[in-house]
């Protein structure tokens, strides 16, 4: 009887061990899966603010149905840039009415070679398609990235429940590292956020 015991005892260390080292979460990262003392990290999803998105989320390749002349992006190609990824909806209103203040707010403050903005639109065609949206700001602005059935781009960052909430911003640094998210449309504050990372760049 005690050895039975003590077996079950050694058992639960055994798994409590396993469970603990097999879901640690990354803080910081190189962005290729690896902290600075070359050990393997492990990022659940989605990102919280303050984590570096890996190589296997940086080379996942996503369609462009709008602003650009080739058909895919990868958030890797982007390196050395702000990113701003506004996640929107196509029959959500709310963000189609703010397609012109966010792109006028942008491209009054900064450069291309700065920052990046990007539409990343579920439900393209209801109503809207991909060029009757980005057609209501400024002409080939932003890019617009087609999220499809899939939601991906919105799963790296936002937990789905049921339906998605939109809209929703994060705001990604230079070095890939997720440093804002926030909902709602606030063209000021996202003008500071903005620029406060542009000043590192």
């Amino acid at each position: 009887m005690t050895k039975i015991v003590h077996m079950i005892f050694l058992l639960m260390i055994f798994i409590l061990i396993s469970c603990d080292s097999g879901s640690s979460v990354a803080d910081s990262g190189n962005g290729d899966g690896s902290n600075n003392n070359g050990e393997e990290i492990i990022v659940d999803l989605p990102y919280d603010v303050g984590e570096t998105l890996m190589s296997e989320h940086l080379d996942l390749s996503f369609d462009i149905c709008y602003g650009l002349d080739q058909d895919s992006l990868k958030l890797r190609d982007l390196s050395g840039k702000v990113i701003l990824l506004n996640l929107s909806a196509s029959w959500w209103a709310p963000c189609y009415n703010h397609i012109p203040g966010m792109d006028e707010m942008m491209q009054s403050n900064f450069s291309d070679d700065q920052v990046v903005y990007m539409t990343v639109m579920d439900d393209v065609g209801q109503p809207y398609t991909c060029d009757q949206w980005g057609n209501n700001g400024a002409v080939g602005y932003p890019y617009i990235i087609d999220d499809g059935q899939g939601y991906y781009m919105y799963e790296l960052f936002y937990p789905i429940i049921s339906i998605p909430e939109y809209p929703k911003n994060i705001l990604i640094d230079h070095n890939f590292e997720v440093k804002y998210k926030m909902e709602g449309h606030s063209e000021e504050l996202l003008k500071l956020y903005v620029q406060d990372l542009v000043n590192n760049l």
